[in-house]
């Protein structure tokens, strides 16, 4: 992620209001939201391959990030273009 700076202007110039860049950013980056730091990039312990990539991370991952969007009840269209840029 660049600056929070460049961040927020990014977010604000697509029409991501600030409240909800911030709420998506501690949803990934804090354990205690999702239950992991990054969620939707992490890769179960169970994978084991040498060539592990952002692709297998995301196919792993992703069923976990959509399931905590859902939980907190922000699996939308704003939050998810958050998520989006987020890891942008």
């Amino acid at each position: 992620m660049p600056s929070h700076r460049v961040h927020r202007l990014c977010s604000s110039s697509i029409g991501i209001p600030e409240r909800v860049l911030r709420f998506i950013d501690m949803l990934i980056d804090k354990e205690n939201m999702c239950g992991v730091h990054d969620v939707g990039l992490e890769v179960l312990p169970v994978i084991s391959s040498k060539q592990l990539n952002i692709g297998v991370a995301l196919e792993h991952g992703l069923p976990a990030l959509m399931e905590c969007l859902d939980y907190h009840g922000v699996l939308d269209e704003l939050h998810l273009k958050a998520v989006a840029l987020h890891f942008y």
